[in-house]
């Protein structure tokens, strides 16, 4: 096997690295190809996590959209914000920067809820929970 590979090796020593990128009947080699789907199925959900526990996740139908996400934040967050504090015990809500999250919409139903925003710096996924 070793004088195989030597004779291999000696035999294409001189290849360039065009030669090598353009290796003939490799394009379609099983071994060369990666199989991707064209439009993956995807899903969206909604949690919410806090040193109190997990929050039931939440499947969302069809795009987030700044009207959906004020119902996912009246009919998930409150109810769940309303079980874990009770007493009204303090608190900071931290989600991420969609366009649906910064909506003018969402902004005023998170103050008029009292839910105080922690300021997030935008991508840093280094930084997230989950």
């Amino acid at each position: 096997m070793k004088k195989k590979r030597l004779v291999w090796a000696r035999e294409h020593r001189l290849m360039s690295v065009e030669d090598w990128s353009n290796c003939p009947g490799e394009k379609f080699d099983h071994d060369c190809v990666v199989e991707r789907v064209k439009h993956p199925l995807q899903i969206m959900v909604w949690s919410v996590i806090s040193a109190k526990g997990i929050g039931r996740l939440y499947i969302v139908q069809g795009t987030m959209r700044q009207d959906r996400y004020k119902q996912v934040l009246e009919t998930r967050l409150l109810p769940q914000l309303q079980e874990w504090f009770p007493e009204g015990e303090k608190f900071m809500f931290k989600h991420d920067s969609p366009p649906c999250h910064k909506a003018r919409s969402v902004k005023k139903f998170l103050a008029d809820h009292n839910i105080p925003i922690l300021p997030w710096p935008g991508s840093s996924p280094d930084r997230d929970p989950i």
